[in-house]
């Protein structure tokens, strides 16, 4: 295993060579510092040994190197997890149990001086600490390389050399450690020195030299400028060392365990650090907006409908030539656009005994005729008595008529079999003052055929027409609205074009930018999870267990909600209403399920400094 760098050299666009021709071999067992001015390059220099940038020219060599730790010079951490969970995290991912992970992670802590704030949130530590506790974690990572970057910068003169001991003890157990410091007392601590500005360009170095680094090998500087500096036996370092040493212990790669992945993600949500109530409350929020405006506006189409067919706005009427009215019941049962259909003809008028002068109107109908006028005023069909009288509820009011009631009249006694409500809305008023008389639909021919159609379409007239006996008198025949104050309407296409229709699409962006803010706030965080050994497949399980939890539970709670509303609104069907209008919180919680993974997938480890620069 070795690192070896030769004629590296790096500079960004459009700025000067920050070093050059910078060549060197480093070897497991050795702690190497990168030293220089603020600017000249040591952690870019850091990010080029990582994989993480690409040297502008030369290139770097890495023999046996699987894992890269890092240790910026800011620690980054989750705010409520506690310092014990930092550290056991490592371990976690590596496969061990959580009993275990936590005994080598406070073994870990004491080294860096830290077992009195293993339980303390880290938005409690100080920056010293929080910078320990870094170094602690990347003991635990235990990677074939360690960068770090100014390690002792927050930390005073004891807590600094003791840093740098265990650093150095970390190289003794087969690590490769890369320090950059500004630091003297740490740089002496190293074993070799590497000084980027011996590697600036000369100031009286033309531009085409500074443009063209990639020259032969025999133009490079003969020798490495290096101090190599040893401030530690064997003997020093003693207990010290062998705790270092079994932090370090290289335990066998194993997934994560599926326990912990759940007991991590349980931890995030209970301690705050998903912030689902958040996006619980905003997904909640939006679907029950969302999907109630689309269940009140499929609401209220429902009872425009009702409204049209308790007014029998759609009903249309055959007439002016002879009905076949066993074809004209027959269409109901015949066609399933049909909802109900009847015939009917005018008969004797009848004076009732109570009323010796009162003369009132007889129409014999057909049972179906009955059935349409019954269900007229109601949302669904019913079963009627079609084989007794039956009349309008101001005839009813009139002589005191109810259901049962006994009519004597001057052509026999009637005997009623119920009361329709006919109200002077824009329908015919012929049965607004009548008797219905129930009359065989086999019983000779008709004059009229009523249908009502739902949902509504141009075949019923054509359906009507059927009904009509063709003979000399149906020359004259004509299809007319039994109400004329309702114009012609297409529920179907009213549906089809409300503006809510679009309401699912709305909720499936939703939960797209929940899912994409609750992952992206957080990417520091997964991409240093990575860093510190945890597989992709583990990383992926757990944001699906956290995602699952707030956006399923927002989901189930709208749904609920929305299926509770539609019992309560819908005048009929409300099953598919509620199908309708909770594909609002599935579409909303689909969005965020498949976003969260789809931006952990994009989460790389390599972009970790990027992450970091940005945060």
């Amino acid at each position: 295993m070795r690192v070896t760098a030769v004629d590296v050299a790096h500079r960004f666009p459009g700025t000067d060579i920050l070093f050059e021709h910078l060549s060197f071999t480093v070897e497991p067992g050795q702690v190497v510092a990168l030293c220089g001015p603020s600017g000249c390059g040591k952690s870019t220099l850091l990010s080029i040994l990582a994989g993480w940038e690409k040297p502008w020219a030369g290139h770097i060599e890495r023999e046996g190197i699987g894992r890269v730790g890092w240790v910026f010079q800011n620690p980054y951490g989750v705010a409520n997890r506690s310092a014990l969970d930092h550290v056991a995290f490592p371990l976690l991912a590596k496969g061990l149990g959580r009993k275990e992970a936590e005994a080598q992670a406070r073994e870990a802590l004491a080294l860096f001086s830290l077992e009195d704030v293993a339980d303390r949130r880290f938005a409690e530590l100080s920056g010293g600490e929080a910078q320990r506790l870094m170094l602690a974690r990347a003991v635990c990572s235990h990677p074939d390389m360690l960068l770090v970057d100014e390690p002792t910068a927050q930390l005073d003169t004891r807590t600094a050399e003791s840093v740098s001991r265990v650093l150095g003890n970390l190289a003794g157990q087969g690590m490769i450690v890369f320090v950059a410091t500004h630091d003297p007392h740490t740089r002496d601590a190293c074993d070799r020195v590497i000084d980027l500005a011996d590697y600036a360009p000369a100031e009286d170095e033309t531009e085409e030299e500074s443009e063209s680094p990639d020259k032969a090998a025999e133009e490079l500087a003969p020798a490495l400028q290096e101090t190599e500096v040893n401030n530690q036996t064997t003997a020093d370092r003693s207990a010290e060392d062998s705790a270092t040493m079994r932090m370090a212990a290289n335990h066998p790669n194993r997934r994560m365990r599926l326990r912990c992945v759940c007991s991590e993600a349980h931890r995030n949500l209970s301690l705050g650090v998903t912030h689902a109530l958040v996006f619980l409350l905003i997904m909640l929020v939006a679907a029950l907006l969302l999907g109630g405006y689309d269940a009140l506006s499929i609401v209220a189409l429902q009872n425009q409908a009702v409204t049209r067919v308790s007014t029998m706005a759609d009903v249309r009427d055959v007439l002016g030539g002879a009905v076949d009215g066993v074809a004209c019941d027959g269409l109901s049962l015949d066609s399933d656009a049909v909802r109900e259909s009847g015939a009917l003809r005018s008969g004797d008028s009848v004076i009732p005994t109570a009323t010796p002068r009162q003369e009132v109107p007889v129409y014999e109908v057909s049972p179906g005729m009955i059935q349409l006028i019954a269900d007229s005023e109601r949302s669904a069909s019913v079963t009627v008595d079609a084989s007794k009288v039956w009349v309008s509820d101001e005839l009813a009011d009139l002589f005191g008529i109810t259901d049962g009631s006994v009519v004597p009249t001057n052509k026999g006694t009637m005997t009623v079999g119920g009361v329709f409500d006919w109200p002077n809305d824009g329908r015919d008023t012929r049965f607004s003052f009548a008797f219905l008389v129930p009359a065989s639909a086999s019983d000779g021919q008709f004059q009229e055929c009523w249908a009502q159609q739902w949902p509504v379409d141009d075949q019923l007239d054509a359906l009507l027409y059927t009904t009509v006996v063709a003979d000399q008198s149906s020359q004259n025949v004509g299809v007319l609205s039994v109400n004329n104050s309702y114009s012609a309407w297409d529920a179907e296409a009213s549906y089809q074009s409300r503006a809510t229709r679009i309401a699912p699409w709305i909720g499936l962006g939703v939960g797209v930018a929940c899912g994409a803010i609750a992952v992206i706030r957080r990417r520091l965080e997964y991409a240093g999870a990575l860093h510190a050994g945890q597989s992709r497949g583990s990383l992926l399980l757990g944001i699906a267990l956290e995602t699952l939890t707030w956006a399923g539970l927002a989901a189930l709670s709208a749904g609920m909600l929305l299926a509770g509303l539609c019992v309560r609104l819908c005048p009929a069907d409300t099953a598919t209403v509620m199908q309708q209008c909770v594909r609002v919180p599935v579409a909303m919680f689909a969005g965020a399920m498949v976003m969260a993974l789809f931006i952990g997938l994009c989460i790389r480890e390599s972009r970790l400094l990027k992450y970091f620069k940005s945060r």
